[in-house]
């Protein structure tokens, strides 16, 4: 009966998901409240890793219920959907309906689905805390969380209906918002912001701690040595606050595992890696619009990020056409491989260095040039691509003239030959190059015949000259049809369409999803399909339009990578709506049924959340500033000079004018008024807007806003700069 129960439940999200999808033209177009509503409703961004203390060593986030549905404010379209008076009525519905359901509260459900649903309106924040800078056993973990509870009453009165063991209070909380669990970690309600705090740990705390350390929270900066590597890495995992995110430091730790290593490895290269590696970072999240998977490893300045990362990424030659696909691989430069060479005996031992010594010699003496040469000839960049014309490979040569002399050589030392052919007027160079080898001294004469005929099998490349490039092919011809294609789309502009930071790649393979937005809808609707047969109540699907009446987009991005910079080593995955689309080509099955229920944010291409909030927050600013300048403009016509401070206007002191995201409106000599915008709680400006300034200025009868530190896209059209 339970299942049964929550299936209809889910059945009803679900059809509210896609009425608002699918009925679109019908509805209004969201406003800025109507967004900060849904925001408000829905999950608010994260707030704990805007406030982490400098003796912060983790930070973990987990996505609310409604961030893994899709619902909560991540940059897609699913945003402005999600903002819609139908949607939020429907959750209010199913709030209700979950309260009241005779059913799951004999079952027992009500309590734990009340909290996750409705009561929970942010991600779940972990800050792990240890004093001696590195995670250890007596590392604390503060634990936020936004609440819809606006008083202590009702806060009490959820966490005594939950009922779980784990989250038994002692006692209920107190007028301020302070008590314990019954296992003795202390609580704290702030009923201003609706954050629940949490301080788990094995040494004795109490609220009184709690308190201090929410003290030292109100005074942390976004700019703290902690604060910053967080927020660097966050930024390339999720810009939206909804995902999952995580941050471990390991400062310390990799210290302690390079002191364990057997003192003739320890500078070698794992141990200066080991000892280098100072945080590890992953997540799923949303950047630049498209969903991303990473997996960082931050090592500053390690030797073997050194020979790794790539120098320059810059494929400035055209294809034909949309490519199909595109891989890359980042070859060492001879800078690095110069500083690899004289690191050997170090990175590896003298008995490996000796080894590695040897093999480059029988290099040197076969071809006449050494790997060292052949670094400074070609590369970074080694690339593979089919467009309209074919599929080729491209290598960039820096030394051409150096290069086709020792192939020269080379052909002349080891047989073959090396031209210059023309077909249908393009001219293309080839180098042909035998494998003869002497058959053993007692080898009988079936034994030569057969090493006879493996010598006639010989080693052909074809390639064309293209800039800084050489492009090769299997055979000839294909080099001719690309000599006859239109070469009209530039690589390196089509690469940056999908979000590929070739500079940072390693190795790399990109393509392009085709109609992955409408599988993903089909497979939403055989998800609706299957709960309604579930629930006892059938979806009628030909109410629901297909899919060209959407104008879902026919193209996505799937991409994947190993990265490296100097300091850090990642593996990426860029796709449309979920990872899978990296095995499927698409945006999944009707199985998944989670999936599915995701992908119908393809039915709405409107702007990202993010912005109407954060214009919505700065045009309160703008409203609060009216009166101060209305005050300023008599003063200035009666004295005939600017009021020095706000007392002198008759205004209120700068911190008693605040709203909802504001949280002081100040009163210059020279006539500025400054509004500061705050992120503080009980203020709630968006991260991105908390701290900042938007600054009126008088020019005669009229006022012109600025910001030095707001974004212009965030500012009112006439505040922006010119």
């Amino acid at each position: 009966m339970l299942v049964s129960r929550c299936t209809t439940l889910a059945a009803v999200l679900a059809a509210s998901f896609c009425v608002t999808a699918c009925h679109r033209d019908s509805s209004p177009a969201p406003t800025a409240a109507s967004l900060q509503r849904a925001q408000d409703e829905l999950s608010q961004p994260a707030w704990l890793h805007d406030h982490l203390p400098a003796t912060t060593v983790g930070y973990i986030r987990l996505a609310s219920p409604w961030g893994l549905l899709g619902a909560a404010q991540t940059g897609r379209p699913l945003d402005a959907v999600m903002a819609s008076e139908q949607n939020l009525k429907a959750i209010a519905s199913l709030r209700s309906a979950i309260a009241s359901d005779k059913t799951l509260s004999d079952a027992g459900a009500t309590p734990y689905l009340l909290p996750l649903l409705a009561d929970l309106r942010s991600p779940i924040e972990l800050a792990l805390i240890d004093p001696i800078g590195t995670p250890s056993p007596n590392t604390q973990v503060l634990v936020s969380m936004r609440m819809a509870q606006k008083s202590v009453d009702e806060m009490n009165a959820r966490l005594a209906q939950i009922g779980a063991a784990a989250l038994k209070l002692a006692a209920p909380l107190d007028s301020h918002g302070d008590g314990k669990l019954a296992n003795g970690t202390p609580l704290h309600f702030d009923a201003a912001s609706g954050r629940l705090f949490a301080l788990a740990s094995r040494l004795p705390a109490d609220p009184a701690k709690l308190n201090a350390l929410l003290g030292d929270l109100a005074g942390a900066k976004a700019d703290s040595e902690v604060a910053k590597a967080i927020s660097i890495q966050e930024q390339q995992i999720d810009q939206s606050g909804q995902g999952t995110f995580g941050w471990i430091s390991l400062r310390g730790l990799g210290g302690l595992a390079a002191g364990a290593i057997p003192s003739p490895t320890v500078g070698t290269l794992p141990g200066d890696l080991t000892s280098k590696t100072e945080s590890v970072s992953f997540g799923a999240g949303t950047v630049d619009g498209h969903g991303r998977l990473r997996i960082v490893v931050h090592t500053p300045q390690s030797r073997l990020l050194g020979y790794l990362a790539p120098g320059r990424f810059a494929p400035d030659f055209k294809v034909a056409g949309t490519p199909r696909w595109v891989f890359n691989i980042a070859l060492p430069g001879g800078e690095q491989f110069k500083n690899f060479e004289n690191n050997l005996s170090l990175d590896f031992g003298a008995e490996h260095a000796a080894s590695v010594r040897n093999v480059e010699n029988m290099i040197q003496q076969k071809a006449g040039f050494s790997i060292a040469d052949l670094t400074q000839w070609i590369g970074p960049e080694l690339i593979g691509f089919e467009d309209d014309a074919g599929v080729y490979s491209a290598v960039r040569v820096n030394d051409k003239q150096a290069l086709y002399d020792h192939l020269q050589a080379l052909v002349h030392r080891q047989g073959g030959s090396f031209k210059t052919q023309t077909i249908d007027g393009v001219d293309i160079h080839s180098l042909t190059m035998s494998h003869a080898a002497a058959p053993a001294a007692d080898a009988n004469p079936q034994q030569r015949a057969w090493a006879t005929i493996g010598s006639r099998f010989s080693t052909h490349l074809y390639w064309i000259e293209d800039g800084h490039f050489l492009i090769f092919a299997r055979v000839p011809q294909a080099l001719a049809d690309r000599g006859a294609a239109k070469l009209d789309t530039s690589l390196d502009a089509w690469l940056k369409t999908q979000a590929w930071h070739g500079n940072e790649s390693l190795f790399g393979f990109t393509t392009v999803s085709h109609d992955a937005q409408r599988d993903a809808y089909y497979g939403y609707l055989q998800v609706l399909q299957l709960l309604g047969d579930l629930s006892g109540e059938p979806t009628d699907l030909a109410s629901m339009p297909a899919a060209h009446s959407l104008n879902l987009p026919r193209q996505g991005v799937i991409g994947m990578d190993l990265g490296a910079t100097t300091d850090d080593l990642s593996l990426n995955i860029t796709y449309e709506q979920q990872p899978l689309e990296m095995l499927t080509g698409s945006s999944g099955s009707g199985s998944m049924t989670t999936i599915a229920a995701v992908a119908i944010v393809a039915a709405v291409a409107i702007p990202a959340y993010q912005d109407y909030v954060i214009k919505a927050q700065v045009n309160e600013g703008v409203a609060l500033a009216g009166a101060a300048k209305t005050a300023l403009t008599a003063y200035h016509q009666q004295h005939g000079h600017w009021p020095k401070d706000n007392q002198q206007a008759g205004l209120s002191s700068p911190t008693d004018i605040k709203g909802r995201y504001v949280d002081s409106i100040t009163a210059e000599s020279e006539g500025d008024i400054r509004v500061h915008f705050s992120a503080v709680p009980p203020s709630q400006a968006n991260a991105q807007l908390g701290g900042k300034t938007l600054i009126f200025t008088p020019d005669g009868d009229a006022w012109h806003c600025h910001s030095d530190d707001i974004v212009d896209k965030n500012l009112p059209a006439d505040c922006r700069k010119p």
